[in-house]
């Protein structure tokens, strides 16, 4: 449905681990269409986040192949500094063999596809030009005969289309080349490669592959899409990440299961989302939403309450720690009154060896009546470094994701939403990165938390997270306990601890629905 997308993401962004990776979702404010700030009107799509609030996303660009339509989000790969924009109804499946990690982006009809690929150098001074001759002799050796001692070809199917290693683009310099090579049914494929060297020890590599008849069109298409390639500014950028990653994952390592317990709290705590007034007085904010936020010791089966605990597998049974989240979003029409709201229910699981972890989000529209407009409802499994989310939503079909490359300093779920507790019993002041899965843009992103702390205030400690370097601050300040004393989301609202009673009051002197405000567990 048009609407769906836009309301699943609202409902998520009360669901990221103390910070909404999007948080221009929302917004009651106006823009001169009169629509909700971040919710676009009939395309159930969400706002590019790496764009300016006031600048539109980029939705198509021309090129060799004509103009080719983008999907409104931009692609990411974090762990190399890439965002890149794909073209609209793509999908893009990552795999990871023998630690090898490749992204597989395919069309609709099938007629191409194009890997990622991120190879690694020990050697600075390899060069683009250099690995792209390498690539060309394995492909041409793998079409042809050598000599007995392999070191020399002396014939070969494989035939240069073209070839040029001195190209400037977007992205930076790369070398490309395309490549004939016979197929098994006495047709020819094309495979094309446009090679990167973002750092001086990491390569990402494209790699277009389409039969030899629609090679021209895919080739206009392939080109127009690697043109909007780009990388984090430069290596400094790229290295200080690589050692915000290392710190997290150090953190992350040394933690044993009574870390988690000793800060884990089984009474769920209560947040208020909301865009303060100029006057100051609580009567006058707009109320965005609220959250509540558990923590326990439990079962894996817990993840879906539907199910009952007599028809639970053996692996539900496994014993493990929990967190659940469920939040009330207040969905805003043109005229600037509620129209609706958007509930969701998470509930994520983790081993106490952090080996696995699973998750459930549950997400239901209703409009101002009480009926339900639509839902979703999305599912994660992690074993190791295989990861997979499956995503349903009303009117859409469904959606299965294998991020590729977790690999050092991964945040499981439920990690996320204790990390603060975590930093401030032991003391933390550092700035730690992670990698961690963000629902909302469905990419695996970077993270990065600035701890500091105020002895002058009380022994507050203060908590700066962002999402990639170009993303909005978000500010949270907690006592000496981990509790949240006041978290800030630029250009969004306010976070602040409340109870369900002071939250039912203030609700329903305002007209809110609060049905769903429940006290306790």
């Amino acid at each position: 449905m048009a609407r769906s997308r836009d309301l699943r993401c609202l409902a998520l962004a009360l669901l990221v681990g103390g910070a909404a990776s999007s948080p221009a979702l929302a917004q009651p404010n106006r823009n001169q269409s009169g629509r909700p700030t971040g919710v676009p009107a009939n395309t159930g799509k969400q706002p590019d986040p790496a764009q300016p609030a006031t600048t539109p996303p980029q939705t198509s660009q021309s090129g060799a192949g004509g103009t080719v339509a983008f999907a409104p989000t931009p692609f990411r790969l974090d762990s190399v500094g890439l965002t890149m924009r794909l073209p609209e109804g793509c999908n893009a499946q990552s795999t990871t063999v023998a630690d090898r990690a490749t992204t597989q982006i395919t069309p609709r009809d099938s007629t191409w596809l194009i890997n990622i690929q991120l190879p690694r150098t020990s050697n600075p001074e390899a060069t683009i030009a250099e690995a792209a001759d390498k690539t060309i002799t394995l492909i041409q050796g793998s079409y042809g005969k050598v000599d007995p001692l392999q070191k020399e070809i002396r014939s070969t199917e494989a035939r240069v289309l073209e070839h040029n290693d001195k190209l400037i683009l977007p992205g930076g310099a790369a070398a490309r080349f395309y490549i004939s090579v016979p197929n098994n049914d006495n047709s020819r494929v094309v495979k094309g490669y446009t090679i990167f060297k973002p750092t001086t020890q990491q390569y990402v590599v494209f790699e277009l592959i389409c039969a030899e008849d629609v090679f021209k069109t895919a080739r206009g298409l392939y080109e127009t899409v690697i043109g909007t390639a780009q990388f984090a500014d430069n290596e400094a950028v790229m290295l200080e990440r690589g050692i915000f990653i290392k710190a997290g994952a150090k953190f992350l390592a040394a933690l044993t299961e009574a870390d988690y317990q000793q800060v884990m709290s089984d009474q769920r705590s209560w947040q208020r989302l909301y865009k303060p007034a100029s006057s100051g007085a609580p009567s006058d904010a707009t109320e965005l939403g609220y959250r509540g936020i558990r923590f326990w010791k439990g079962r894996r089966g817990e993840i879906d309450p539907d199910k009952p605990r007599n028809q639970w597998s053996k692996a539900e049974q496994e014993e493990g720690l929990l967190c659940s989240v469920e939040g009330r979003f207040v969905v805003y029409g043109q005229s600037g009154n509620p129209t609706g709201v958007a509930d969701s229910v998470g509930i994520y699981f983790l081993k106490p060896d952090r080996s696995e972890e699973m998750w459930s989000i549950r997400t239901i529209f209703t409009d101002d009546s009480g009926k339900q407009v639509s839902a979703a409802t999305d599912t994660g499994a992690r074993s190791g470094d295989s990861l997979t989310i499956i995503k349903k939503e009303t009117g859409q079909p469904v959606t299965t994701l294998a991020p590729a490359n977790l690999g050092e300093g991964y945040m499981s779920k439920f990690e996320s939403f204790l990390l603060p507790r975590l930093l401030v019993k032991h003391k933390v002041q550092t700035t730690i990165g992670t990698y961690a899965w963000s629902d909302q843009e469905r990419v695996l992103s970077f993270r990065k938390d600035e701890v500091t702390r105020d002895t002058a205030r009380g022994n507050l400690f203060t908590i700066k997270t962002s999402f990639r370097e170009e993303a909005v601050s978000q500010t949270y300040t907690y006592n000496d306990k981990g509790d949240l004393v006041r978290g800030e989301i630029e250009g969004l609202g306010v976070w602040e601890p409340t109870d369900p009673e002071t939250l039912m009051s203030l609700w329903k002197r305002k007209g809110l629905p609060v049905d769903k405000v429940k006290a306790g567990k």
